[in-house]
Parts: structure tokens; C-alpha cells; sequence
């Protein structure tokens, strides 16, 4: 008892110690010193070359030079074992997790937070998504960015309201600079600050507040428009996002019907490191409106087709938001084929559907937790009609993990599973017949070029 009131003195210095060791610790056990693909275009990024004079590339500018600093540290000692990038990101992961993150889940929520809770969240995430720690991938630095400018925003209900409110802005731009699928975000926050977190001040406060989010995005964002103008000669703060020439999101759509899922694989034994797991369904609708694929993507022109077939697309959305749950591929550059991790499948569905079960009967859901929780979660509806990757759902197992980690009481769980044990025992068996039927015939239409 003594041991845990001493720990519990300090929680924020004993969780990060401890989960900073753990990240060392996987980071020495798996050994990766080398950075492939999406990895290794940011590590090239953040090259003092690069920095200086930023390439035309799908990529904004934040994450590169946010890791600028650590590559330059590496270059200046040699370090071909990759040491500062392991100790460094670390630590701020660590510090993240157990800290700001895990407090801003206490504010979603309510509850309450202990040593070791603080811990189990970082450990949960590391767990299911440890490629996101191993490789310098965008996907973890763009949501965690995410979070803290929610946390200013709601800052903005005390003092120094303006500055909250202009960092928030700074932050969410920087997370949509580093994953542009966070322009839902942006948007979904210029209107939660004026109508919740503002809604106590007067309009003309609420207008002055909008000024000063906006002014913090556009300090964050100038650095781009220079990189656009000098490239593009567009002065635009947003993200250049094209492939060969055509709209990265409409071609994302359009991927997306014919391909269930999307892998890398770095094993080194297949035709090619890219896997696409094929939609039948997809593909033979495809074939109905060959032209609308082989001409320029347009958003319109894949709106009016789920317009036409809205029954199919309920179908394939349906098997991209299972497929993006099922994250047997959480090294995100894997070494054995995915269709041998049957079993990690069944525990990603097992946690995450406890994690559901926890989310929603938790005693004291209050309306504010979607002011916090929909800048989060709508990028990831945003991006379920596209080509599915598993880390896209990181957001959403982060907010079901913030759930556990305040609200899980072990006598509330025990009575909700004396009172309710076969409806729950049946959704269990029923969710989870349909999930592996899903994933397993995903798993068995797996192709090396793209449909």
C-alpha cells in the first residue's frame, strides 16, 4: 500500500518513466534501423537539404521539420543504429500518452486516472498500433497534435481565452498539415468554439475568438503557402494532394470500391511490397462504369454513383469499417503474411468490442463528450469510403481505450454482466462470426496490383 501511495504521488512522472522504458525496451527487441517506404520519404524530408529547400511531394512541411532536429542529431554523431530517434521519440511519446492525452480522455469522460491507467492507455496504444512508435510515420504525431489543439479550445472557457484559442488553431493546422484527412477536424472546430466551448460569452466575443483560431492556423500554415508558391506559384495554405495529376481524395474513393483493405509488406518474398485486398462486389461494379475509373476522378462524378447503388456501398463500407478495426498488421511494414494472424485478428475484435461495451454503458455520458470526441472521430467516417489502411482507425481505438482507462470499474462491469450476460454473450458470438467472416475472405483476395 505504501509502494502505490508513493506512486500515486507523482502519476505523471512514474507512467512516463514506465512507459517511456517500455518503448526503449520494444524498440531494442525489434531492432529496426532501417526506415522503409512512407517512413523513409519523411526521414528524407527532414534532411537539412530538404528543410532548406522543401520538394514537390504529397507531403506539407510540419512533420518534416518536426523531425528535423532529431535527423540533424543523428547526422552529427553518426548514429547508424538509429539511437537518438529511439530515445527521443520515445520520451515524447511517453510524456503524450500518460500526460496531456490521458488527461484530456479524464476531461472527455470523467472518471478518474491512476498510475496505472495512465499506463495501461500508453500500453494499449503501443500494443495494437506499435509500428506507429517503431517507424517515423505521420499517423500518431498528426492525432496527438489533434488532441492537444481540442484540449486549448476548451481551454477557452477560462482565462487567457484568446491565446487557448489562437494556440488551438496553430495546432489543428499543424495536424492537418501532417494528415490532410484533418481538414474535418479544422472545419468541425469552427463551429464547436463558437457554440460550446464560447457559448457562455457574448457573439461578438464568439466572432473575436473565431479571429484568433483562425490567425493561429495561418501563422502554422504560412510556411506552406511560401513551399506552394515557389512550386506551384498558388499561394494556398492547403496540402497539394494528387496522384499523377488527379485529386488524391476522389482517387482515394475511387480505390476504395474495388479494394477492402490496403497492407505494406516488407517481408521481401511476394511480387510487390504493396497488398490489395479485392472487393468482389467492388469490382463487379467496376465493370458497370469502366469509364467513371479510367477518366479523371471526379467527387461528384462517385457520388452520383452512390446515388445509384447505395445497397452495394452500405456493403462495402460495411467491410472497410471491419477490415479497419482488424489491425493484424499493426508493425504497418509486416513480415509475415497477414492471413497467418487469424488470432491477433480475434483479439483486436475482442478488445475492441470490450472497449465498445465500456464506451456505451458507461453511468454518465454527458452531450459536451461529442464537442470533444467529433473532431476525432469524424476524419475517421471520412476516410472508411476510401482505400482502407488500419492505422486510419487509431482514433478510434484511442477514444475507446479513454473510455476504459477512466470509466472501467470492476464491480459496475461484474453487475452489467450478471444482469445481461447472454444478450451480451450473444452480440459477442454473432459480431464475431460476422468480423472473422469478413477478414477471412478479405484475407483469401489479396493481389499485388491495384484492381
Amino acid at each position: 500500500m505504501e509502494v502505490l501511495a508513493k506512486l500515486e504521488s507523482k502519476p505523471n512522472i512514474y507512467s512516463f518513466c514506465i512507459v517511456f522504458l517500455t518503448l526503449l525496451i520494444t524498440h531494442q527487441i525489434l531492432g529496426i534501423k532501417e526506415f522503409p517506404f512512407d517512413s523513409s520519404t519523411y526521414w528524407t524530408l527532414s534532411t537539412p537539404a530538404s528543410v532548406a529547400n522543401f520538394p514537390d511531394i504529397v507531403r506539407g512541411y510540419v512533420y518534416a521539420y518536426l523531425l528535423f532536429p532529431i535527423h540533424a542529431l543523428t547526422d552529427a554523431i553518426n548514429d547508424s543504429g538509429r539511437i537518438v530517434f529511439r530515445v527521443s521519440t520515445s520520451a515524447i511519446y511517453a510524456y503524450l500518452l500518460t500526460g496531456p492525452v490521458a488527461n484530456f480522455f479524464l476531461q472527455c469522460f470523467g472518471g478518474r486516472l491512476t498510475v496505472s491507467r495512465r499506463i495501461l492507455f500508453a500500453l494499449l496504444t503501443i500494443g495494437v498500433f506499435p509500428g506507429l512508435f517503431l517507424y517515423p510515420l505521420s499517423d500518431m504525431p498528426a492525432v496527438l497534435t489533434l488532441i492537444i489543439a481540442i484540449a486549448f479550445a476548451e481551454r477557452a472557457k477560462g482565462k487567457y481565452w484568446l491565446a487557448f484559442l489562437f494556440f488551438s488553431g496553430a495546432a489543428v493546422s499543424a495536424a492537418y498539415n501532417i494528415r490532410t484527412i484533418y481538414i474535418f477536424s479544422f472545419i468541425a472546430l469552427l463551429f464547436i468554439i463558437p457554440f460550446v466551448f464560447l457559448r457562455s460569452k457574448s457573439w461578438s466575443a464568439r466572432r473575436l475568438g473565431i479571429i484568433a483560431f483562425i490567425l493561429g492556423a495561418f501563422i502554422v500554415a504560412l510556411p506552406q503557402m511560401a513551399i506552394n508558391k515557389r512550386i506551384h506559384d498558388v499561394a494556398t495554405p492547403l496540402v497539394f494532394a494528387t496522384v499523377q495529376g488527379k485529386s488524391l481524395m476522389a482517387t482515394q474513393l475511387y480505390w476504395g470500391v474495388t479494394i477492402q483493405r490496403y497492407e505494406t509488406y516488407n517481408g521481401g518474398d511476394t511480387p510487390a511490397p504493396s497488398l490489395y485486398y479485392k472487393d468482389s462486389a467492388g469490382i463487379t461494379l467496376r465493370s458497370l462504369y469502366e469509364s467513371q475509373f479510367t477518366n479523371d476522378p471526379t467527387i461528384a462524378g462517385y457520388i452520383s454513383l452512390v446515388a445509384k447503388h447505395p445497397v452495394q456501398f452500405i456493403g462495402i463500407y460495411g467491410r472497410h469499417f471491419i477490415n479497419g478495426i482488424d489491425v493484424r498488421d499493426g508493425l504497418v511494414y509486416a513480415t509475415k503474411p497477414s492471413i497467418n494472424k487469424s488470432i491477433v485478428a480475434f483479439l483486436c475484435f475482442s478488445l475492441f468490442f470490450f472497449g465498445a461495451l465500456i464506451f456505451c454503458t458507461r453511468k454518465t455520458p454527458r452531450w459536451i463528450e461529442m464537442a470533444y470526441l467529433a473532431p476525432l472521430l469524424i476524419p475517421v467516417l471520412a476516410i472508411i469510403p476510401g482505400a482502407v489502411e488500419t492505422r486510419f482507425f487509431m482514433p478510434l481505438y484511442l477514444v475507446l481505450f479513454g473510455s476504459v482507462v477512466t470509466q472501467f470499474e470492476w464491480q459496475e462491469f461484474s453487475k452489467l454482466l450478471k444482469r445481461h450476460c447472454l444478450p451480451i454473450l450473444a452480440s459477442y458470438a454473432l459480431l464475431a462470426a460476422s468480423f472473422l467472416a469478413v477478414t477471412t475472405a478479405a484475407m483469401a483476395c489479396v493481389s499485388y496490383t491495384l484492381p
